[in-house]
């Protein structure tokens, strides 16, 4: 075989490659090695293949086996790091990448994989230097410019994050993941109209994106445009027999009709979107990465449903007032309840803060979780009664607090809590004492989360410590306070049995039953 045979063989492989046709790149560059077992570009490309195809040790070999024949072979050496990476070797990665700029200072490759590195290791600052310095050289380079706004998003620079992205779209505006990406960090910074026509753009290259069609599902939602909402996704009930996974958007439907108190429409929404908790369903996108969040919707509002059927005493009589619920889905659980309070009969009405915990209202920033609870709080009457819900998610053992305190061991946990409790407190009461509301603090429940001996005794320590430290700050502030914990919990620290309806939410009757029992500190 000819050499002149051989690069026109190499060239159709990597085409092959390029087009994920792994099996026929792979045979043709065996073909080469045949002919001639000294081609260093066959075995970087075979690398490749078995890379794409998960195994990075025989990758490895294979790289190797190139930088053997062909030591200032950039790309075979960038590869190698790339392999090692996969295997968990970052040190030995880092080598490589550096050993790749020895030979080309400019290589983009590396340049881009030595920034991912750092913004890995949280070295923003140094993964900042090098994605620039790749972007700079490729302007075009999609892979530097999202790795480069993400080091910007974590460095509080989103503005410039936004800046790079749509002088990218300038030139390329059939980009619809950068398309997509500016909307979500518009969205994130809860510019809910600027972020909508960068998701159409995002759809208009891409039809169907169902990133894009349920993050302006989301934006419609947030800004309560609520027949905006339903409008668009009446539009894309035509998709969910080839894409079964945009039937979430169904989800904002259910949440919506749920609120409103219209059970029915809310049940058919579920019923459309009924195909998300099939475990069967290929998960690809962004939408599909979250689909536990819109299943544990689905489940919850199919329960709080059934529960109001059959609990209808809870719901009906006269009432004088409404209790206002703000929060994350346990402000759901109570939707509707009448309570009593100070004598006086009160309905419960639940708006969601979707996904906001504690932590994100404390936080100096004015971050979307607190842009969107001050939209919800402008809509509540001057001199109304309002109960935040937020916590429970800060006290999960999967996220929040356990997970902080796990790469952080070394804090004074109690005092890591009871700061962080205390600056929620202080931006809900801020916000709600310019209008005249009174604000009844609610603690967290004791959990129903099957727990493991290994995180146990810290997790439960979490849950006692926020209640704690929200107690005492409802205490301080004369605050009336909800102690739901108080309620829930058993001996051992979990909650007593018959206490939930599923593992996170609490059956609607032990908030009535915790409103009975509430703290005046008057």
């Amino acid at each position: 075989m000819s050499t002149a045979i051989q690069q026109r063989d190499l060239v159709k492989a990597k085409e092959l490659l390029d087009a994920g046709n792994l099996p026929e790149a792979e045979a043709i560059c065996k073909s080469v090695l045949a002919a001639d077992p000294t081609n260093s570009d066959a075995y970087n490309i075979l690398g490749i293949v078995a890379a794409n195809s998960n195994r990075n040790d025989i990758a490895a070999q294979l790289f190797n086996e190139a930088i053997k024949l062909s030591p200032r072979n950039t790309g075979a050496i960038c590869n190698l790091g790339s392999a090692l990476k996969g295997l968990g070797k970052k040190d030995a990665a880092m080598t490589c990448y550096k050993q790749a700029l020895e030979l080309n200072a400019g290589y983009v490759p590396a340049l881009i994989e030595i920034g991912i590195l750092h913004k890995e290791n949280e070295n923003y600052d140094e993964a900042e230097k090098f994605l620039k310095k790749a972007l700079k050289s490729q302007p075009q380079n999609v892979k530097a410019l999202n790795n480069l706004c993400s080091v910007l998003h974590f460095l509080g620079r989103d503005d410039e994050s936004i800046t790079y992205s749509k002088k990218y779209l300038k030139k390329f505006p059939d980009d619809s993941r950068v398309a997509h990406n500016v909307g979500t960090l518009l969205k994130d910074d809860g510019k809910y109209e600027e972020a909508i026509p960068y998701f159409e753009q995002a759809l208009s290259s891409k039809k169907d994106n169902i990133d894009s069609i349920e993050e302006i599902t989301s934006c419609f939602y947030n800004m309560e445009e609520y027949d905006k909402m339903l409008g668009h996704i009446k539009k894309y009930e035509d998709l969910k027999d080839e894409y079964p996974h945009v039937t979430a958007i169904n989800i904002y439907e259910a949440k919506k009709h749920f609120t409103d108190g219209n059970f029915d429409l809310c049940q058919k929404a579920l019923e459309k979107s009924k195909n998300l908790l099939n475990d069967t369903h290929e998960i690809n996108s962004t939408v599909c990465a979250n689909i536990l969040n819109y299943r544990a919707f689905h489940k919850i509002l199919s329960k709080l449903i059934k529960y109001y059927d059959t609990h209808k005493d809870l719901y009906e009589g006269a009432s004088e007032d409404t209790l206002y619920l703000i929060g994350e889905s346990h402000s759901l659980v109570p939707c509707h309840n009448i309570i009593e309070i100070d004598n006086k009969k009160y309905k419960c009405a639940s708006s969601l803060v979707i996904g906001a915990k504690a932590f994100h209202l404390g936080q100096d920033s004015n971050n979307r979780f607190k842009k969107v609870f001050k939209k919800k709080l402008k809509n509540i009457p001057n001199g109304s009664k309002l109960v935040p819900f937020f916590g429970e998610i800060d006290c999960r053992n999967n996220e929040g607090i356990y997970t902080y305190y796990q790469k952080n061991n070394d804090i004074d946990l109690a005092e890591h809590i009871d700061e962080m409790v205390n600056k929620y407190a202080d931006f809900i009461l801020g916000e709600a004492h310019k209008k005249g509301i009174e604000v009844i603090f609610y603690g967290v429940p004791a959990t129903a989360i099957p727990l493991t001996d290994t995180d146990r005794k810290v997790f439960l320590s979490i849950i006692e410590n926020f209640n704690d430290s929200l107690r005492k700050k409802s205490k301080k502030e004369g605050c009336k306070f909800i102690d739901i914990y108080k309620e829930t919990v058993s001996n051992d620290k979990t909650a007593k049995k018959d206490m939930h309806i599923d593992n996170f939410h609490i059956y609607p009757h032990i908030f009535t039953d915790a409103i009975e029992k509430i703290e005046t500190n008057e």
